[in-house]
C-alpha cells in the first residue's frame, strides 16, 4: 500500500509529484508576480510539510512507547 504525503492537503499546495518535477529552470520566464505567487506556494507547501513531519515524530515516539510496554508485558507473562 502507497500513502502519498500530501494526501488530503489543500489542493493549492504542491503536490509530491509537482515537487519531484520542481526545477528552476521554470522559474526563468516567469514575471514577478508569478514568481511571487510560486515562492508563497512553496512557502505554504514547505510548511505543511513541516507540520508532518513533527506529526510523523510524534506518532513514531508513541510507537515506541508501545513497544517497550507490550515487551515488558509479554517478559512479566513468561
Amino acid at each position: 500500500m502507497s500513502v502519498c504525503w500530501d494526501e488530503g492537503f489543500d489542493p493549492d499546495l504542491f503536490g509530491a509529484d509537482e515537487i519531484d518535477r520542481m526545477e528552476a529552470v521554470m522559474l526563468d520566464s516567469m514575471d514577478l508576480e508569478d514568481l511571487k505567487a510560486y515562492k508563497s506556494r512553496i512557502m505554504r507547501t514547505l510548511k505543511a510539510i513541516k507540520v508532518q513531519e513533527q506529526l510523523w515524530k510524534e506518532r513514531t515516539s508513541i510507537l515506541l512507547d508501545m513497544k517497550e510496554e507490550a515487551e515488558y508485558l509479554i517478559n512479566d507473562l513468561s
